[in-house]
């Protein structure tokens, strides 16, 4: 997922996420890690700012995957961010 936002000085700036869960058979021979699939037909569910947080929780949990928000402050820029790991 991406998103373009203006900056403090007006300028487009890119920003993504790639969601990942923990790899299963052969990808696990690569990386312990794989990107989320989420399937075609949970896509405009998915995207819809109106979905449910409880939807959106069942969507992540596909594959029996759990997820948990971490809170993470990076000290050299002082800024607080969300992160979303999934084990």
């Amino acid at each position: 997922m991406y998103k373009v936002f203006l900056d403090k000085d007006l300028r487009k700036q890119l920003a993504f996420v790639i969601i990942t869960t923990e790899a299963e058979g052969n990808i696990k021979d690569i990386h312990y890690r794989a990107p989320l699939i989420i399937k075609n037909d949970e896509l405009n569910l998915w995207l819809n700012k109106n979905t449910s947080m409880k939807l959106v929780e069942e969507i992540l949990n596909t594959n029996n995957n759990k997820f948990i928000i971490e809170r993470y402050v990076d000290e050299s820029k002082k800024s607080d961010n969300e992160q979303m790991s999934m084990f």
